[in-house]
Order: C-alpha cells, then structure tokens, then sequence
C-alpha cells in the first residue's frame, strides 16, 4: 500500500485494525498497523517469525479495551480517530502544533494509543520531545497496558526511553502480562546500553513478567552472556523460579547454554534444584539432548536420579 492510499485510509478502518491485533507492544505504530492492511508483513508478524518470546505473545488473543480507565475520558466516538493520532503517524510537526494550540486533548486515544505512543515506536526524537513539553502522558496505557516507555524498549531505542523516564515514565509498570519495560528489553533481545540504563535509573532486576520470568530468566533462556553478567553483577536472584518452577539454570541447560551454564554455576546457582515435575537441570540438559553439558553439569556435582525418579 503506497502512501498516498495509507493517507487516504478512512477513519472507520481504525477501530477495525486494532481488533484484530494481537498484541499492542508488537505494534509499534499506526503506520505500520496500515501496512498490514495492504496484505504486507506487518510489524507483528516479523517480530513473530524472529522472536519466539514474541511469537508467543502474537497468539495470545488481545484483550478487549477497558471501558473504566480511571482519568481518561477522550474516547474514540464512531469510529472516529483523534487528528493527533494521524498528525503523529505522519511526523507534522507543524499540523500537531496547530492542533494542540486550537485546543485538541494532547492525550486523545484510539483503544489507549496516544500520539506518543506512535512517536515512541517510530523513534522520532523531536515528536516525542515536543509531546512531552506539551503535557503526554508518559504513563499512558494501550489496551495492552503498554507504556510509550514499554514501546521505546521493544524498539531498542535507549534515547527515547531515557527521554521519556527523565519526564517522569514508570520505569517498573507492568503491562497486562506483568512485563515491566526491563523484561521487554530482554525478552525482545536487548541492547546492553538500553539495559544497563534502564537498571541505573532502578528498574527492578527480579520483577516477574508473563510466565513469571525475570529478566535473568530470559536472558539466560537466550544465551545472551552479557546480559545475564550484567543481571548476576546487580543482584539479580540466581534461582527465583518461573512458570512450573523452572529456574535460570533449568532454561539455560535445556537450551544448552553452556557458557550462561557455567556463569550460574560459578555465582552459586543450585545445580540440584528441581522443578514442578521434579526435574534437574542435569534432567532438562537431558531432555534437550545436549549431552557434552549433561557430562559437564555431572562433573559440576548434579545428582543422577534414581531409577524410578521424577526426572
């Protein structure tokens, strides 16, 4: 779909898209909501085909718009979408300006996207600053109860999320999955910088996300080292279990993580700690086939279960 026919889409396909969206965090803006339409690979789909974390979200059924958001009360009447919203999709400057000077709610929503929203996720530095001088909510939710700061992470933009926390953005809130803006930077392969800045200005290292994993829970899932020796260096909790009781070190071992194996082990991870179902992580590294760090995990101390155990 070319531009001239995304400008020229009619305000009643709006509310339409949205229903049919997943998920909010995985569309990062109008912009490519409407390239969907046009029977392209939209945002969510990318994202889905590159990101098992992400995939996962994609299948999750969007819930309906929460009709009692407590302080908000610019509704999308008749289908309707607030010019500010396409002022935002089409980065003008300009237009917003005049907007915002003839009165329009600078926080006007379609199913909780605001224009910073669309600013966050289109990475546009000046939009998202002139937003926040006029007054956006930088706490302002989608129905997905993602933040523009949740939004700013998923996109790997340290910058804008930087922007967004010094104008007061709730480094910790959750969305509706319990993903503070920390578990979505990891789980959507985070940059280190992001990472790191987003602990300095005290995010939460053990927060809980959807499945009840920790940042330190998926990045050792991704084998991603330095994330996992930055989270170890700022105290993340080395053994907090997520869903069925499974503990970094269970994830690292099905997944034959051996180098983030060997970073746990050597903080003090239990090499015998057992999940739900009762099994080691020498039983998950079993289960995953990774035979050189089943071997490895044996000489590290793990226990063979017996004959008739729970492994």
């Amino acid at each position: 779909m070319g531009q001239a026919n995304l400008l020229a889409l009619p305000d009643a396909a709006f509310p339409a898209l949205l229903s049919r969206m997943k998920t909010s965090l995985l569309a990062l803006s109008l912009s490519s909501l409407l390239f969907a339409c046009g029977g392209g690979e939209s945002s969510i789909t990318s994202a889905a085909k590159s990101d098992p974390a992400s995939a996962a979200k994609v299948e999750k059924e969007k819930p309906p718009p929460d009709p009692g958001r407590p302080g908000r009360d610019h509704k999308v009447v008749g289908g309707e979408v607030p010019e500010i919203l396409r002022k935002a999709r089409d980065k003008d400057l300009d237009g917003l300006k005049l907007l915002l000077e003839q009165g329009m709610d600078i926080n006007a929503d379609i199913e909780g996207l605001t224009a910073l929203h669309i600013a966050a996720g289109d990475q546009h530095f000046a939009l998202t600053t002139l937003l926040l001088e006029k007054g956006a909510d930088p706490n302002a939710r989608q129905a997905s109860g993602g933040t523009p700061l949740h939004i700013a992470v998923q996109v790997g933009n340290r910058k804008i999320a930087a922007l967004l926390i010094s104008n007061g953005a709730d480094i910790n809130a959750p969305d509706k999955d319990g993903d503070a803006p920390l578990n979505v930077a990891i789980n959507t392969g985070g940059k280190l910088g992001l990472v790191r800045m987003l602990i300095k200005e005290g995010a939460a290292v053990d927060q809980s996300g959807q499945n009840d994993a920790t940042p330190l829970y998926a990045a050792s899932h991704m084998g991603r080292k330095p994330l996992v020796e930055l989270l170890l260096e700022k105290g993340a909790s080395l053994d907090k279990p997520a869903v069925k009781g499974n503990t970094p070190l269970h994830v690292a071992s099905e997944w034959g993580r051996r180098e983030v194996v060997e970073m746990l082990l050597a903080k003090g991870a239990d090499i015998n700690a057992k999940n739900e179902d009762g099994a080691t992580p020498l039983g998950m590294a079993v289960l995953g086939r990774h035979e050189d760090l089943a071997l490895f995990l044996r000489e590290k101390g793990a226990e063979v279960p017996d004959a008739g155990g729970g492994q």
